[in-house]
């Protein structure tokens, strides 16, 4: 079976073909990475810093959970807080963890009425159903407005095109997990369905997951030059975890454990439609709304304050409405405009209870509407490619923002190309900063982003491989923080987070691949001494994939972090040691349709932390079976 490793570091945006067989041609390479721009463009005319994740690498990986999957993407550190009932966050190149949009099939899922700002917890993410990752590194409010300081994560599920299939894993620490997934063509459209179910208990005390859900996209051709596609998605998670910064199993002195329930619906309808014979116009219609119900007991005092035992009930909506025309302007120009419509609405029905006869309530209740207008280009000349983009966002209360970006590709030689990229964005703040009655600031501005960001590529002449260097730096600027002064949220904060990324990836052999990856990072916080949580200074890991036998194979990855600062109230802030892990897989083709899976994760049961007092799970094993129909 062919597959495809698509490797991008800090300015790739180009596919390589690594196959497995001769059948892999040249229609593998041309993808088009929809994420990066509005632009209908293949992947490598697109300047962007990007990582594509396919299905065939999830599923010769093996991994648990879509957290474990991302653990091997250069320029991105994903923090599970204990057992998967914990939260899972991921930062892209030393920004926080609510300066990147995440979507599901292009409609986004951050919930700004959330304590973390935002932030999408990957823990409710099933790998099972995802088809494609897309990782976009780099400011991209020119394409997507507010929120995109850090960079955008596209989950794009299962298409019809995926054929049908079953799966079913079991493994120790109580984990479990199956699904079923429909692919074909009813009628004349192009029909995916897939429902899966997750039970997680871990080995890490307090922790459980409980997840169930249900996936479609449908997509169809209409008159000559019409196409329609839909996506649904609907999931029920509960969680269990110590809370954030309690010091966990290991050091919280309430023994008693957070309980969380969400339901998530999201619906996106695209339209496109070729007039004249050049000019292409597109609607988009999304929505999403997300339910959540937290309790939590608080948390003791130690070294820091006590946090009163708090909880709520919430209810966040989004809307978008968007429209764009463009054209092929000759062979060398495309270029697009649009305008876009967006509401959000949230509200929380809260409570603090400081110990006094009732419990003092937090609700806010919250709406913003933003309006927007975009433009996009991109012009060819000969080996040089550039690219740009202007956006106009005007939200309700807050003053409006352009921002823009531009981009280079220059293509020395056939085997080495260079990239260039400047970009702004900005980040609205959240309901949650804005409204919470004890530290919400109705009056915080925008906070907001600069990244610059060049690397070269160099593809190995005698072997399917390359290797990619790179540089990336981004100033942060008005960012949202608590003062205790005041005992508000202000904007104060300055921050720049510079770094290089280098990997390569090569297979000497056709039944074997290897990748390599480094990061490195310097965060620095202008005019204080501050040392920010969860950003090792180096960052690398590596991947052996070898077909052994015909029909098996055998894949092991290894992650290494730099010692990294962190915070919990009983400690303060601590260092917590860097650590070594390694998975491994083993995976049987029985036949062209079965396949039987055992993986180990944290092999060698390394004793290790993500945040203070949550130990990493050890050692488990995992016994699963696909059938492809």
């Amino acid at each position: 079976m062919a597959s495809t490793t698509v490797v991008a570091l800090a300015g790739l945006a180009h596919t390589v073909a690594l196959a497995d067989s001769p059948e892999t041609d040249a229609a593998t390479v041309e993808s088009i990475v929809a994420t990066a721009s509005r632009l209908d463009q293949p992947a490598d005319m697109l300047s962007q810093p990007i990582e594509v994740i396919t299905r065939d690498d999830i599923d010769r990986l093996w991994a648990a959970s879509t957290a474990e999957v991302l653990r091997q993407v250069p320029g991105t550190n994903v923090i599970q807080q204990g057992g998967r009932g914990g939260v899972s966050n991921i930062l892209l190149r030393g920004g926080e963890p609510n300066f990147t949009v995440v979507l599901i099939d292009g409609v986004q899922v951050n919930d700004p009425t959330n304590t973390r700002g935002g932030s999408y917890d990957l823990s409710s993410l099933e790998q099972n159903q995802i088809e494609n990752v897309e990782i976009v590194f780099g400011a991209m409010s020119p394409v997507y407005g507010s929120d995109a300081l850090s960079g955008v994560v596209n989950f794009i599920t299962r298409s019809g095109a995926a054929g049908s299939s079953v799966s079913l894993e079991g493994g120790t620490q109580g984990y479990a997990s199956g699904s079923a997934f429909y692919g074909g063509t009813i009628g004349n459209v192009e029909t995916g369905i897939g429902v899966y179910g997750t039970s997680d208990e871990g080995d890490v005390e307090g922790a459980d997951y409980n997840n169930v859900g249900f996936n479609g996209r449908f997509a169809t051709e209409f008159g000559e030059t019409g196409t329609a596609g839909l996506s649904v998605g609907y999931q029920e998670t509960d969680s269990e975890s110590f809370p954030e910064d309690s010091g966990g199993p290991e050091l919280a002195v309430i023994r008693e454990v957070d309980q969380r329930e969400a339901d998530d619906t999201r619906i996106g309808l695209n339209l496109g439609y070729v007039f004249a014979g050049r000019w292409k116009t597109n609607l988009l219609a999304n929505y999403y709304n997300r339910d959540e119900s937290y309790q939590s007991p608080g948390i003791a005092p130690g070294v820091l304050d006590a946090f009163p035992p708090n909880g709520a009930d919430s209810d966040f909506d989004r809307t978008q409405l968007l429209a764009s025309v463009g054209s092929d302007f000759g062979d060398n120009v495309t270029a697009l405009v649009g305008i876009e419509w967006q509401k959000e609405s949230g509200s929380s029905d809260g409570y603090v209870d400081f110990g006094a006869p009732e419990p003092l309530p937090t609700n806010f209740d919250l709406e913003r509407n933003t309006y927007s207008a975009f433009g996009e280009a991109s012009l060819t000349l000969g080996q040089l490619v550039l690219t740009g983009g202007l956006r106009w966002d005007d939200p309700d209360k807050i003053s409006s923002e352009i921002t823009g970006r531009a981009g280079l590709i220059y293509r020395l030689t056939e085997l080495t190309e260079l990239r260039a990229n400047w970009g702004q964005g900005f980040k609205a703040p959240s309901f949650f900063a804005l409204g919470f009655p004890l530290v919400g600031n109705p009056d915080l501005n925008s906070e907001t982003a600069t990244s610059i960001d060049a690397s070269i590529r160099r593809e190995f002449a005698s072997l399917p491989g390359a290797f990619e260097f790179g540089l990336f730096h981004y100033d942060y600027d008005d960012l949202i923080d608590f003062d205790p002064e005041q005992f508000t949220n202000v904007n104060r904060d300055n921050v720049v987070s510079k770094g290089a990324e280098a990997a390569f990836e090569v297979r000497p052999l056709e039944t074997l691949y290897l990748r390599a990856h480094v990061t490195y990072l310097d965060n620095d916080v202008k005019g204080e001494d501050v040392t920010l949580r969860s950003r090792p200074e180096w960052r690398g890991g590596a991947t052996v994939d070898w077909e052994f036998l015909p029909d098996w194979r055998w894949v092991t990855t290894a992650l290494a972090l730099d010692d990294f600062y962190e915070s919990s109230v009983p400690t303060g802030g601590v260092w917590l040691d860097g650590y070594l892990r390694v998975d491994t897989s083993v995976t049987w083709q029985a036949t062209e349709a079965l396949s039987i899976g055992l993986a180990v994760d944290n092999l060698f049961d390394e004793d290790y932390f993500e945040a203070v007092g949550f130990p990493a799970a050890g050692t488990r094993g995992r016994l699963g079976a696909r059938y492809q129909f």
